[in-house]
């Protein structure tokens, strides 16, 4: 997988000011998120449906390539 760095916040608040730190260097962004009611939440900051689709293609894929080496952190549920 080249061109893909997973960051490794500790919190969710971290992961929250990672693309607010990194904002000058984001040229596209999808943000997902379910909230505590349990509703899924989604907005994508795309230049096409099609650019949009492949960020999800790609995250998809990186997550089974972390889930398959043991590089998948859970986050402990509050």
């Amino acid at each position: 997988m080249s061109n893909v760095i997973n960051l490794k916040p500790n919190t969710v608040s971290d992961m929250i000011g990672e693309p607010i730190k990194q904002k000058d260097n984001i040229d596209q962004l999808i943000v997902c998120f379910i909230d505590k009611d349990g509703v899924f939440c989604s907005k994508p900051a795309c230049y096409s449906y099609v650019d949009a689709v492949g960020m999800v293609g790609i995250m998809r894929e990186n997550l089974t390539f972390m889930a398959h080496n043991d590089e998948f952190e859970p986050i402990p549920r509050r």
